[in-house]
């Protein structure tokens, strides 16, 4: 009986580790207000977003940005990502680049890693938070096949970063994971043709 019990634990375990997910790092509290935020509101802010609970918040945040940020994400509360390397180029971290971005604190060996880092934050994050995640990198959305892949826009499952296109995307991917890896499978790799092309006939 108790082996039994520990196997559907188990398997409860491994469903929970194959649901696909959105990694969010952004401010769970309204800066204005302190209620939870509602994800359909955020503000962008030197590169880092500040999500508030309702539209007149993120209008009041508007009028107000630099004090915004730092209410949504405050100094005292900074996570602090104790890397010796820079989590791109596995070169030695230095201090005079590192950067914080809402809210966590991450080194990087040169400027260019911090351009490579802003240019997709949340992705980049994701990876350093989860050393084990692997970027599909594909260029073409499993969701709507005929759309080139925006950055930074993703979902994780399987430990796999499945790039998408659209904001609608992601709960497409969510509802049905195992359809979108289907649908990966059938993408083209960079520079080939599309599966589904009639060959060229010579002359």
């Amino acid at each position: 009986m108790r082996k039994l019990c520990w196997l559907l634990v188990l398997s409860s375990i491994v469903v929970a580790q194959e649901k696909a997910t959105v990694p969010f790092f952004g401010n769970l509290k309204c800066p204005i207000t302190g209620k939870d935020i509602d994800k359909a509101y955020y503000t962008e802010i030197e590169g880092q977003k500040v999500w508030t609970c309702c539209k007149q918040c993120k209008a009041k945040v508007k009028e107000n940005p630099a004090d915004a940020l730092k209410a949504a994400y405050p100094a005292d509360q900074v996570s602090i990502l104790k890397l010796a390397d820079c989590p791109i180029m596995n070169k030695p971290a230095k201090e005079e680049h590192t950067i914080v971005w809402q809210g966590h604190q991450i080194p990087f060996c040169c400027k260019k890693c911090v351009g490579m880092f802003k240019k997709e934050p949340n992705k980049r994050l994701a990876m350093i938070k989860e050393p084990k995640l692997v970027d599909l990198k594909n260029t073409m959305c499993p969701v709507m096949p005929e759309e080139t892949v925006i950055p930074d826009l993703f979902v994780v499952y399987k430990n796999q970063i499945i790039n998408l296109c659209c904001d609608s995307c992601p709960e497409e991917v969510i509802a049905d994971p195992e359809k979108t890896m289907k649908a990966l499978a059938n993408l083209p790799k960079p520079g080939e043709p599309k599966k589904d092309a009639a060959p060229k006939k010579d002359g």
